[in-house]
């Protein structure tokens, strides 16, 4: 109990601090964050282009990144938090439903969601990444609807290095997952696979040197790479799948 209590006191106060730990205090710098957050949500705007959704969980949503192409897209867009923190600095800039709530107990009636995205979540809790999709996420989201998944790639073995390092992973039971493994869990769970797909390899150290020369080289060699087996030693991997 004191474990699971000194665990949540870590979350709540990263959390509630983290614009402030990833902009600022960690080693990896700001402009290599903000990438990230334009690469997924021009994800997001691809995959969702052309589409409304009723119902759109941001499960995980922290300071609220995705909130705005997020919102684009639904009728009602709910940002769902294990920090209190987080969610009360996510709504000082967007308007929108919130709920404190674990990703293993998610208080939503069964078959009721349209969309989930989930970004950057499943890889804190590895040990229980395959009850919160099968008992919880496929258990919420309606027939049709879909679920896209972002996550750093096991295959990448620098990201080891940084799940250890980073004050955006705190409690030192960070580890990432492959895609494949998400991928088994998500068909098992009836969900058919739409797209996956593996990004960024050279542009986070493009990005490094603060040179748009550079950064533009550095996401050209990493569109070529590609094309070969390389790209399943990408840092990032997304997933795209509808319930069937």
């Amino acid at each position: 109990m004191k474990d699971q209590d000194e665990a949540r006191k870590i979350i709540e106060d990263t959390g509630k601090n983290y614009n402030t730990i990833i902009f600022e205090e960690d080693f990896i710098p700001k402009d290599v964050y903000l990438y990230q957050i334009r690469i997924r949500d021009t994800f997001i705007r691809k995959l969702f282009s052309g589409s409304k959704f009723r119902y759109i969980l941001d499960l995980g949503c922290g300071t609220g990144f995705h909130q705005a192409t997020l919102g684009m897209y639904a009728d009602i867009l709910i940002g769902a938090d294990m920090s209190f923190g987080a969610l009360a600095e996510c709504r000082k800039h967007f308007s929108g439903e919130y709920v404190v709530c674990d990703i293993n107990h998610l208080p939503f009636k069964k078959n009721s969601l349209d969309c989930i995205w989930v970004a950057g979540v499943l890889h804190h809790i590895p040990a229980d990444f395959k009850t919160a999709i099968t008992d919880n996420i496929a258990v919420v989201l309606k027939s049709g609807g879909v679920v896209l998944i972002d996550e750093p790639n096991k295959w990448n073995p620098v990201n080891h290095v940084i799940l250890k390092l980073s004050k955006a992973d705190p409690t030192g039971t960070e580890k990432p997952l492959s895609l494949a493994q998400v991928k088994i869990v998500l068909e098992n769970a009836n969900m058919k696979i739409i797209l996956m797909d593996w990004y960024e390899l050279f542009a986070p150290f493009g990005q490094l040197l603060s040179n748009g020369n550079i950064s533009r080289l550095s996401e050209s060699v990493d569109c070529f790479l590609h094309r070969s087996f390389l790209k399943k030693i990408y840092f990032r991997w997304i997933i795209y799948a509808i319930k069937e």
